[in-house]
């Protein structure tokens, strides 16, 4: 028997960078919303650990996200089975969505309920923890306000029908090669995105890209490390020949995950 469990891309609205910790992380501080822009995980208990794909990956299983999420999970369940995910990937790579991150955390809630392991939403996000920053904001209700590295959440008062615009391009920006540009002298602290300027040295392509969809939408921020970029409200991108996607803010109930407000979740 499979299982299908959707997996929501996320917006940063803001994003401050607050210094840099002993480690070399950085101190973040980050409104995020959880979108219904959607990956599709199909999960099923298997003889072997395997991931499957309707297109191409640049990973499988032994090199992906859910891996990670494997091991943590088998250091606390030592007879957890092995599984066979179907993921039909829709948040582009590299596009500062968090579609690792929220793969990651589908995986966690999914063996939870698959193998009624009984952990609750914190033991949940703590193990996201120790998987990647962005893994313990999807544990919230949709919206929150991610602190320290990122993995410090306070819920918000989440909202379901707040809408906004995604834009697309064809560059994947990495999240550590744009930490490796940042400079806490030269943070630009008026800038709604912080990380954005650093983005553009890691990346300098990039500007000519922000730059086009800002000329014709005044309004696009980045999101995340890049490279997405979103609008608020429904804009006409189709119109100007960019990539994007209408999607509208989601709200999560406490034992539940995440539903689409939409029938068509694909870009």
């Amino acid at each position: 028997m499979s299982y299908l469990f959707l997996s929501p891309a996320k917006i940063n609205l803001d994003f401050k960078i607050l210094g840099r910790r002993e480690d070399g992380y950085h101190l973040i501080k980050s409104e995020m919303v959880a979108v219904s822009l959607f990956d599709f995980l199909e999960i099923s208990i298997s003889d072997e650990n395997i991931l499957t794909s309707s297109t191409p990956l640049p990973f499988d299983f032994s090199t992906s996200i859910f891996f990670k999420v494997y091991l943590e999970l088998k250091k606390r369940f030592s007879l957890l089975p092995f599984f066979k995910i179907h993921l039909k990937k829709n948040i582009p790579i590299g596009a500062g969505l968090g579609g690792g991150s929220s793969n990651a955390a589908t995986f966690i809630y999914a063996v939870n309920q698959i193998c009624n392991l009984q952990m609750d939403e914190k033991e949940m996000s703590d193990i996201g923890k120790r998987i990647g920053a962005d893994v313990p904001f999807f544990f919230s209700s949709g919206r929150a306000l991610a602190e320290d590295i990122g993995t410090q959440i306070t819920p918000l008062e989440a909202k379901d029908k707040d809408f906004y615009t995604l834009l697309f391009c064809d560059l994947s920006l990495l999240t550590p090669q744009v930490y490796r540009f940042v400079n806490l002298i030269e943070i630009d602290h008026r800038a709604k995105n912080q990380l954005e300027k650093f983005a553009l040295c890691a990346y300098p392509a990039y500007a000519t890209t922000l730059a086009s969809w800002r000329q014709l939408l005044p309004g696009v921020t980045m999101t995340g490390s890049g490279s997405c970029a979103f609008i608020e409200g429904q804009a006409p991108f189709s119109q100007y020949g960019f990539q994007g996607f209408h999607v509208r803010s989601l709200c999560r109930d406490s034992g539940e995950w995440y539903k689409p407000p939409f029938q068509d979740n694909t870009i």
